[in-house]
């Protein structure tokens, strides 16, 4: 198992660098729209290599991480609760943490900032956009695979499976105002209680036929997307705006 995980590891390790040196990099002064199709170009790409050697069909795996016995009436509500479900949760926060201290009290992450800010202005630092931007495209890479073997055991394994997460990931990046890690990581739990408690009550007697029960758990992201667009889409953070940020306290020494 430890020996899976890491040639896991390794390998996302490895397409995240190439898809910066060989997509991305090249992409770095093209419009938006440009960036998003080379990445849905890539996503395909990546998903056809993986119907190639592991064929469509879907495959049965426990996972790595103890599943049993399941939470039995979760917050004395009756309901009962993969473990699994608490291992992926703990996994999330652990993550978002690291992420939110790496980038905020770390030369890494000052850098990180910097060069999203203002490319020539982090250039004329001492830091190489590049770089940077490839070592994220590495760490981003680790992180979705992470998440990836936590989550074996919840559903079949099935290539394509993974790519539905993209909308509701996009949604909690859009709460979080594609700048805070904290509200982002807050956005996904409530996007994900959402969706489990909707399609729980899509499965009632009541549940008026009009609405199809099997599309209730994607129509939250996507709701969640359209009504921040709107309230809050101008207000959104692009690549050289200036982010406010609050300013350090002076004290004797710095005078």
């Amino acid at each position: 198992v430890w020996l899976a995980l890491t040639i896991a590891i390794l390998m996302a390790m490895f397409i995240g660098l190439l898809a910066h040196l060989l997509v991305f990099r090249s992409l770095r002064n093209s419009p938006a729209l440009g960036k998003v199709v080379g990445a849905v170009g890539l996503m395909i790409y990546l998903q056809a290599v993986a119907q190639k050697n592991f064929s469509v069909g879907s495959r049965q795996d426990p996972g790595f991480l103890p599943e049993n016995p399941p939470i039995r009436n979760v917050v004395w509500l009756g309901a009962n609760m993969k473990r699994l479900n608490v291992w992926l949760a703990l996994v999330g926060i652990l993550m978002a943490l690291a992420v939110w201290a790496l980038m905020r009290y770390t030369r890494f992450g000052l850098a990180t900032r910097a060069a999203d800010e203002n490319e020539k202005g982090a250039s004329l630092l001492g830091y190489s956009p590049q770089l940077v931007a490839g070592t994220n495209w590495v760490l981003s890479s680790v992180l979705a695979a992470v998440a990836a073997l936590v989550s074996i055991g919840l559903a079949a394994l099935q290539v394509g499976n993974l790519t539905q997460l993209v909308i509701p990931a996009l949604s909690a990046a859009l709460i979080g105002n594609l700048n805070s890690i904290p509200l982002t990581a807050l956005g996904g739990f409530i996007l994900g209680m959402f969706q489990s408690g909707m399609a729980e009550l899509a499965g009632r007697t009541w549940w008026p036929r009009f609405l199809p029960a099997a599309g209730v758990k994607d129509v939250i992201p996507l709701l969640a997307i359209v009504l921040v667009l709107y309230f809050k889409g101008n207000k959104l953070p692009v690549r050289g705006s200036i982010i406010d940020r609050k300013s350090t306290r002076l004290n004797s020494s710095h005078v």
